[in-house]
């Protein structure tokens, strides 16, 4: 069920070139990412669930658990 809903909320939230690419990271993701991008959607923060996705993504990257490509639509911050 709550795969159904983070699916949900990536395809309401995120453009669709990106879905794919947020689906694998909140796979990836801890609990309390995953509840923290579903309390964000529900305070309609929309950005802030981008954000959400973005970090679990540097996290994950930090893990070596993902690759960070240049061509990437999460994690690419500058720092």
């Amino acid at each position: 069920m709550e795969d159904l809903t983070i699916k949900k909320i990536i395809n309401e939230v995120i453009k669709p070139e990106a879905r794919k690419e947020a689906i694998n990271i909140m796979k990836l993701a801890e609990q309390k990412d995953l509840d923290d991008l579903i309390k964000y959607y529900n305070a309609e923060s929309f950005n802030v669930v981008c954000l959400v996705i973005d970090k679990v993504k540097l996290d994950l990257v930090k893990a070596g658990k993902l690759m960070q490509n240049d061509d990437d639509n999460f994690g690419n911050f500058p720092y």
